[in-house]
């Protein structure tokens, strides 16, 4: 409490204490006045009585309040000040309530945003799952492609193979041949060489033979240098002859090897041919199905929707699994109704359950089965299955199906703005519904599909009478000037409902 506001608390016990001061004073002053009975300004004894008393008041009362204003600055300044500390206090006033409004307008603010947040993340869900969607299938596709690819290199690769082996075969026996060629051709040339010096050395021993007695001793010299050559030809023929037969030796081992890596490549050539005969073969008979698929009666086609059930966030012990073999059995019954025929003499099932992982892998039944049924119990919220054929299907032969889950979800709230359009209402009637199919088809479709809807839109139409549509066509045909018609969700619209919608029309 600060020392201004002591003095006014003081300055109102002093007016208190004044108060009854003044009331024993003008009673006291009253009662002298009237026993002396005096009169003022021709006054009546009690009247002036009674004006000394009131003036007696009025004096004590105005110097009361003028000590408390010279004693206190506060009290002198919330009396001489009020109305302008009133004014103060009704402008803070409208200050604070311009700003209560203004942080409700901005509570209202982040609220729009955070709806439309919301709503940005649940189209970005949606928008996940049909590219998960969209990736599986065409992991798939690809993996099969992948594995005939493979199938293919791994024989283009083997015969490629094969043909390297005997392209090696072969020219390495050609470079043998030619190897063994030139050292033929060499020794050849080396016995012809030898066969010229002998014919030159009888030459010469003829002419000694035919010359004088001193040529005797050129004879003889002749004679042993031609011993000496022939012993040296013979060595260099019977060298050659070793060196020839060491060569077909070897030529015969290369031939025997090249005959082996021959027939090998032949049994090659034997295995390539028979795995293409069976490829021919399978090509074949895939050609056949293929034939007798275009021929017969497609009574379901890929990514047909069979089936589809609703588990329930919580579900007693066994419930589940109760409800997976009602639909499973439901799905048998759609499927013969569409004159599917069963897998086998053993199996009588005109629908048959696989698994399909991301890379296009297949699993059976009784792995994939008990997966689904673990995820949905581990859920902890609503759940849709739905069964999608795996590919097209012809009239007498079982439907291979898989199963699909989706959350169920809120897809569109109660009154939530779908899409909006600009239509002229001075248009026909005939072109302004027509305006309001395009709408319904071109943008609350896409958009549906977009957030998630279980629903095909293409295939399944809006919940729109012509109780719904038959007003809006009036309205817009009323106004006679373009308005803007806006489609809204005509109640709370989840995964697995219809698209019910209904128009608004705007000036």
């Amino acid at each position: 409490m600060g020392a201004g506001d002591r003095w006014v608390w003081l300055g109102l016990l002093l007016i208190v204490v004044l108060s009854g001061l003044v009331a024993w004073a003008g009673d006291s002053i009253g009662r002298r006045i009237g026993r002396r009975r005096l009169t003022f300004w021709g006054l009546r004894p009690k009247n002036t009585a009674i004006l000394f008393t009131v003036l007696t008041g009025m004096a004590i009362a105005f110097g009361a309040t003028a000590t408390l204003l010279l004693a206190s600055e506060g009290a002198r300044n919330r009396i001489l000040s009020y109305t302008a500390t009133v004014t103060a206090l009704q402008s803070q006033a409208e200050t604070q309530r311009r700003n209560a409004v203004q942080a409700q307008r901005d509570r209202q603010a982040a609220l729009e945003e955070m709806r439309r947040a919301e709503r940005d993340l649940a189209t970005a869900e949606s928008a996940v799952q049909r590219a998960a969607g969209r990736l599986r299938d065409e992991q798939t596709r690809l993996a099969a492609a992948r594995h005939d690819l493979r199938t293919a290199a791994g024989q283009l690769a083997a015969a490629r193979d094969g043909l390297q082996r005997a392209n090696a075969a072969r020219q390495a026996a050609d470079r043998r041949r030619q190897a063994a060629d030139r050292q033929r051709q060499a020794a050849e040339a080396r016995v012809a060489e030898l066969t010229r010096g002998v014919q030159r050395a009888q030459t010469d021993l003829r002419r000694a033979e035919a010359g004088v007695g001193s040529a005797r001793q050129q004879l003889r010299l002749a004679e042993a240098e031609l011993a000496a050559q022939k012993a040296r030809a013979q060595t260099e023929l019977r060298e050659l002859e070793s060196d020839a037969l060491r060569v077909a030796n070897q030529l015969n081992a290369q031939r025997l090897q090249a005959q082996r890596e021959l027939e090998q490549a032949q049994a090659d050539r034997d295995q390539l041919r028979s795995e293409a005969n069976r490829l021919r073969e399978e090509a074949n008979r895939l050609q056949r199905e293929a034939i007798r698929t275009l021929s017969g009666e497609i009574i379901v086609r890929a990514n047909d929707e069979l089936g589809r059930t609703r588990f329930r966030e919580v579900l007693p012990d066994g419930r589940a699994d109760q409800q997976m073999d009602s639909f499973l059995r439901h799905i048998d019954r759609r499927c013969r109704e569409l004159r599917a025929g069963p897998a086998s003499a053993s199996d009588e099932r005109a629908a048959v359950l696989y698994g399909v992982t991301d890379r296009g892998e297949i699993i059976e039944e009784t792995q994939f089965l008990p997966f689904v049924l673990g995820f949905i119990e581990q859920a902890r919220r609503a759940i849709w299955v739905r069964a999608i054929a795996i590919r097209n299907v012809v009239a007498g032969q079982p439907v291979p199906y898989t199963l699909r889950l989706d959350a169920d979800r809120i897809v569109f709230s109660l009154g939530e703005s779908i899409a909006s359009a600009s239509l002229d209402g001075a248009l026909g009637e005939a072109e302004v519904a027509r305006l309001l199919e395009t709408l319904l088809r071109e943008q609350v479709r896409p958009k549906a599909q977009e957030r998630g809807l279980l629903a095909n839109p293409d295939s399944r139409q809006a919940v729109v009478g012509p109780e719904i549509w038959l007003p809006a066509l009036r309205a817009i045909k009323a106004a006679g000037r373009p308005v803007t018609v806006e489609v809204v969700a005509a109640e709370e619209i989840r995964t697995g409902d219809a698209l019910s919608v209904e128009f608004r029309v705007l000036p």
